[in-house]
Parts: structure tokens; sequence; C-alpha cells
């Protein structure tokens, strides 16, 4: 979950559930209350944290509520870890947030919602190379699932599915996916769908998965939007080609956020951009098998006649290919300037060296 997100859900489910007030004071009753949290009143303390707080002086806030919240004051945990999370601090985070599930009165209270070991399960998993911290993280998201939060259920699932922090069981990862998506959790639509595509963790169903990605993309899911337009665009997975829809769908999935469709969007119009240069490609090259070199080759390549020589040349958004009698075979990535095929019947993905592949590169 974004930390943003993370913010929103905190100062709802915080401010709301620890039983925060707003309220005005004058200045004599301020001036009463502070002298009463100076001489260690921990109620003051409370008071004066959340006051500061709510007029958005975050630093004497985090001052008065941490000396109510070291002395147990549930409250006060709940708001100083509030504040930890706005302000991106996670180690401090980490101390309050556990502090706070240890109280005594926390199962009793009503900030005991799932909420809290959500936002401490996002702080762990970002800690994921740390094998303690990713557990924590799926203890964290199973309680929070367990008081009904879907994106703990669809997290929990990923978690399964991957097998991190916990034993991979990826049938098990389906099924926290599936209960999160038929309850209405809109991210695991998309998720339950690769689910039904791949055949992971249950029986493949390509009518499944188009139907969920379908849900997805209702909801203006960017993954979805991103995922399913891929599938246009290939024609890959029962679904009929349509280059222009599933640009569309991928636009919308850039346009809402997601990095992944902005990078291949630049790829792919990047490649449409040298698959229409009018100029011809002269490959030259030096062909080596081993250590012996067998001779060079030169060869025009017209993009308008897609010939190579006069022999026939195929020419894609993505490769060139053409061979000549039995002895030459070329593929020539046109996005990566790389090379396979073979010559005289050997491979000459890597016999084709120096100037050649640098030249190569340059004119893709």
């Amino acid at each position: 979950m974004q930390r943003y997100i993370l913010k929103v859900l905190i100062t709802t489910m915080l401010l709301l559930n620890i039983g925060f007030v707003h309220a005005e004071y004058t200045k004599s009753e301020l001036e009463h209350i502070t002298a009463s949290a100076d001489n260690g009143d921990i109620a003051a303390q409370n008071i004066l944290g959340l006051f500061h707080f709510d007029n958005g002086d975050l630093h004497k806030a985090e001052i008065w509520l941490k000396k109510s919240a070291d002395q147990g004051v549930i409250g006060a945990q709940g708001l100083i870890f509030s504040l930890y999370m706005q302000i991106e601090d996670d180690e401090k985070a980490l101390e309050y947030g556990q502090m706070l599930i240890l109280n005594k009165d926390y199962k009793s209270h009503a900030i005991n919602n799932g909420d809290v070991e959500m936002l401490l399960a996002s702080i762990y998993i970002e800690k994921i190379d740390i094998e303690y911290y990713a557990k924590m993280a799926v203890k964290m998201y199973q309680y929070a699932s367990d008081k009904g939060k879907l994106p703990a259920t669809m997290s929990l699932g990923i978690a399964y599915s991957n097998g991190t922090g916990v034993n991979k069981d990826i049938k098990k990862g389906f099924m926290l996916l599936k209960e999160s998506a038929e309850k209405g959790y809109v991210d695991s639509y998309i998720r339950l769908a690769m689910k039904y595509r791949d055949g992971n963790g249950t029986k493949k169903d390509i009518t499944k998965y188009f139907e969920w990605a379908n849900k997805s993309i209702n909801h203006d899911n960017n993954l979805g939007q991103l995922i399913l337009g891929i599938d246009y665009v290939t024609g890959t997975n029962g679904i009929t080609k349509n280059s222009k829809k599933g640009l569309t769908l991928i636009r919308k999935s850039a346009e809402n956020g997601n990095l992944m469709a902005k990078d291949f969007l630049n790829k792919f119009e990047s490649s449409v951009e040298r698959s229409t240069k009018k100029e011809n490609l002269t490959l030259a090259c030096s062909v080596y098998l081993g250590e012996e070199k067998v001779g060079d080759f030169n060869y025009l390549i017209d993009f308008n006649t897609s010939t190579a020589n006069g022999w026939k040349a195929k020419i894609t958004d993505s490769n060139i290919s053409f061979t000549k009698g039995k002895d030459l075979n070329i593929v020539i990535n046109r996005l990566t300037g790389g090379f396979r095929g073979n010559i005289a019947g050997s491979s000459a993905g890597s016999a084709i060296l120096g100037e050649c592949q640098k030249y190569t590169a340059k004119r893709f």
C-alpha cells in the first residue's frame, strides 16, 4: 500500500478511534494545562499533545505525546504512532506501534480493528530482505485480515504465493486473493485474474481471467489496464489482437500513475519511430567461428522494400530478419541492437563481434 494512502488511513483511524475531539482552550486554560503537564500530569501531557497535533505543531505534539505514551497512555501511543507514520520515521513508528499493540488496554480498545497491524506490516515489508521482518509482516497481515481488512487479506495472499515471510503455498495464496476480490477489494481483481491466466494455485481458466481483468479496468485499476492492454497489443491469452484498444488502456494506466506502463509506452513509441525511418541500414560485420575469421559481410537493409541485397527481409516493430541461401540467417533486435542466427550451420549469436555490434546499436 502506498504511504500516501497509509497517511489517510492512519489519520482517520487513530483520530476517530482513539477518541480525539477537537478542542478550543482559552489562554488561561492552556497555561493551566501546560503547568500541570510540566509537573508530570500524564493526562495533561496527553491533552497538550493532542492540542498541538490538532493545531499542526508536530514538534510540540511529539514532545508531550511521547511523555504520556512512555507512561502507557494508549491514546498518546496511538497518536504518536500516527505522527511518526506521517513524517515517515519508520524506526520510531515501529517502536511506538509495537508499544501500542502490547498495551494491556489495546485488545478492548476501539483502536484494535486491524489498521495498526496493517500499517506496521507496511513498514516490515520494506525490510523484506531481513527474514525476521518478512515474518513479522505476515503476522501483522494475518491479524488485520482476521479483523476483516481486505487489503491485508490480499497482501497475505501475495506473501503465500511468493513464499515471502512464510512457507510458499500457491493454493492458499490463490484462495486469499479470491476472498479479497470476491468481497470487493478492487486491487485484488487483476491479481486474481492473473492467477486464472497462469493456472497458479488453481486450474487455468482464460474466461475467468478475462472476467476479472475486465472488472479491474472497469474500476480504473492501473495494473489491470496495463496487463489487459498488453494482451490486446500482442493478441495473447485468448484475446483478439487490437493494438488501438490495447494502447488506449496502457495510456490510461500511465495516466493513472503506473510506471511500468510509462516505460512500455516509451519503448513502444521509440520502436515505432525507429521502424518508420526512411534511411536504410548498412550492416557491416566480421564473422568469427571460435577465433577463426571466416569472412566479412555487408548488407543493405531497405526499410521501404523489406529487402536485404535483393533477399526478402522481414521488418517488424522490434526485429529485422533475413535469410540468404542456406549459409546465412540473421535476426537483429531493433530495440537493443542484439543479434542471433546461424552461419554455415553454426551459432553466430556470439560470433558477430567488434565494430559490427557497436555500429548497429548506434544505428538502431
